[in-house]
């Protein structure tokens, strides 16, 4: 590695280092061996060419060009091929590491992917959902909820029950029928 390239890594978990050499590239590599869903990747940037080679927990390399947009990537990388990837990378930028077998674009997302990062989603909104529900408190009896039809009593500073008070602030209908 040419020590007159400059060149940024953003570890995982914060922070930039510039120009860290290899066994500390060997370190924030092995950081991946860690599964975390909120800081899934690490990345190298390349000052003179503006070009990035992120890496992340799934084994992939992501080479992005200076507008942040994946141009290419590699599944399966090792962390010795991490490593070389890197090291070449910091020397010599995009051209450095060409001779990779680069597949265009970002890779394909199975459909198995696609449902699970659904159901997370789903699974997190539920849970807002149900916060934001908690913090209506309960419902009074000394009058009834103003929809038309509801005989469940309002929330206390509120004219509608914790469903309909739900609804209308959300746009949406409740989750929730206690």
């Amino acid at each position: 590695m040419k020590n007159d390239s400059i060149f940024h890594v953003e570890a995982r978990w914060g922070g930039s280092e510039e120009s860290p050499p290899p066994t500390r590239l060997r370190e924030l590599i092995a950081e991946l061996d860690v599964r975390d869903e909120e800081h899934p990747d690490t990345w190298m940037s390349h000052e003179d060419s503006g070009w990035s080679l992120r890496l992340d927990e799934d084994r992939f390399a992501y080479l992005d060009n200076a507008e942040c947009e994946t141009v290419k990537h590699l599944a399966n990388v090792s962390s010795e091929t991490a490593l070389r990837l890197w090291t070449s990378f910091a020397a010599g930028g995009p051209a450095a590491v060409a001779a990779f077998e680069w597949k265009q674009g970002r890779p394909p997302v199975s459909e198995q992917e696609i449902a699970e990062r659904a159901e997370r989603a789903r699974l997190a909104q539920l849970t807002l959902d149900r916060d934001f529900y908690d913090q209506l408190g309960p419902e009074l009896s000394d009058a009834s909820c103003r929809e038309q039809g509801c005989t469940r009593g309002h929330i206390q500073y509120g004219v509608f029950c914790q469903a309909h008070h739900f609804q209308q602030i959300r746009g949406r209908p409740c989750p929730f029928s206690e």
